[in-house]
């Protein structure tokens, strides 16, 4: 009762509606990053062909085989970075994205209002709706 009478819950709820989600610069971020995975994966891929193809009778064998395990790792250890710099990216869009509210989840939770008399005082219950919006909802209007 406290947060509508102070407007809290509905300050929160009217900044939230119709607000997108920016996230055309972390997809331009992801896109790079694919790109460079790509080039990694490539690269990788030309040094094992390069190692399976050396001369084994080679008098500089050994020094030629070396230097394409270093570069080799290095490839795999720029491949990891990315990796991970893509499922940070990825999941920071996901998060993004699932906490906007729109007017199709306000609409459904307006629509899972029960509105019943008791005592004389109008009281509100909940269906049962997701644990998570109404977690979220709940949080922004307690800000």
């Amino acid at each position: 009762m406290a947060m509508t009478r102070e407007g809290k819950f509905k300050d929160a709820i009217q900044d939230r509606i119709g607000a997108t989600v920016d996230t055309s610069d972390l997809e331009k971020q992801l896109s790079v990053l694919n790109a460079n995975l790509h080039q990694a994966e490539t690269i990788k891929t030309r040094l094992e062909q390069q190692m399976d193809n050396l001369d084994v009778t080679d008098i500089h064998y050994d020094k030629k085989i070396s230097d394409l395990q270093r570069r080799l790792d290095i490839q795999y250890d720029k491949i990891d970075e990315v990796e991970e710099a893509i499922a940070d990216l990825k999941s920071q869009v996901y998060e993004l994205k699932k906490n906007q509210i729109d007017a199709d989840s306000i609409y459904g939770f307006l629509n899972a209002l029960i509105y019943s008399r008791k005592d004389g005082k109008m009281e509100i219950g909940f269906r049962i709706l997701s644990f998570s919006f109404q977690y979220r909802l709940l949080k922004k209007a307690r800000k």
